[in-house]
């Protein structure tokens, strides 16, 4: 179990966030095309910036508050990866790159502050040709949509699609004790409620938490072996297509690391705001698709008898 550990804490590098946010920054920081737009958006977050004497006093502070604890820079990287990590080249709601810049903006003790600022942030963006803004009476959703206007390397779509989600866990998961402790084994302040806007720390079910935790399962081989994953959804877009086989890969490589490393994980549960588990993950995960469903099974097996009553 020891090198299972070890093996846990190598994995849990390899599928962090920061290295799929650098590797995408990597490709646009490179594409001589890109770099133009890349300076108009710098130079849009400057205007923005400097015209804080013409804002009302709560948007002055918060602009005050920008200046003072966020590098230009820092903030350029922020919008552009949000921006490509968001949309990949198709329209989707506005609000998941609102919060991936948000997020990252430091000084703010309002969450909604740091939101209406890269809310902002990205309105002025979209004049630097890197990414559209949709209005919502324009969106098939009717609500505000982004498109970014770039595509990344297809082998950066892959690496997203191979290391947007940690697989299940090589080992048991650590023990939950507080709100905020993480079932993995690198050390991360991670809420047990999905969402952070959520968090809280009232009284919660970690008991319900760290025993569904200790369960331990593994792929089941006939499934695996016999049947192929499909789509659940009608692919009537190439991009749609794309999309389909990128992640149908990475789960591939998922099973296969799964298998070679013992066939026997767990998963690391959390709950929603309403009190319901979810397990995490998305390549492995009891809660998706009928084929994912099927492809799992409990590790330890036992028999089930069934006594008929007499008539």
């Amino acid at each position: 179990m020891y090198i299972n550990s070890l093996m846990q804490v190598v994995n849990e590098d390899k599928y962090a966030k920061r290295e799929i946010n650098s590797r995408i920054w990597k490709d646009l920081s490179e594409c001589k095309n890109l770099s133009p737009v890349l300076d108009k958006l710098k130079a849009e977050i400057l205007n923005w910036k400097a015209k804080y004497r013409d804002y009302w006093p709560t948007k002055r502070e918060r602009c005050y508050t920008l200046g003072q604890y966020n590098n230009t820079p820092d903030i350029m990287t922020y919008i552009a990866v949000g921006a490509m990590k968001s949309s990949q080249g198709k329209p989707v709601p506005i609000h998941g790159m609102v919060e991936y810049v948000a997020r990252r903006l430091e000084g703010f003790d309002d969450h909604m502050d740091a939101v209406r600022t890269a809310s902002e942030l990205i309105a002025v963006g979209a004049n630097s040709d890197l990414y559209d803004t949709i209005a919502a009476r324009d969106s098939e959703t009717g609500s505000l949509m982004i498109r970014s206007r770039w595509s990344l390397d297809l082998s950066t779509e892959q690496y997203i699609a191979d290391t947007m989600y940690l697989p299940p866990m090589l080992c048991p998961p650590n023990e939950i004790t507080n709100n905020t402790t993480s079932g993995y084994l690198n050390p991360v302040a991670e809420s047990v409620i999905l969402k952070p806007h959520n968090h809280h720390n009232k009284p919660t079910g970690l008991d319900a938490l760290n025993i569904a935790n200790s369960v331990a399962f593994e792929l089941d081989e006939f499934v695996l072996n016999n049947y192929e994953e499909t789509p659940t959804k009608l692919l009537d877009t190439v991009e749609k297509v794309k999309n389909f086989q990128l992640l149908k890969n990475s789960s591939k490589k998922v099973y296969k690391m799964l298998k070679n490393q013992g066939n026997l994980f767990w998963f690391s549960w959390r709950f929603d705001k309403r009190g319901r588990m979810y397990s995490q993950g998305y390549h492995v995960n009891i809660q998706s698709t009928e084929y994912k469903k099927a492809l799992i099974s409990l590790s330890r097996k036992e028999h089930v008898s069934i006594q008929r009553s007499a008539p």
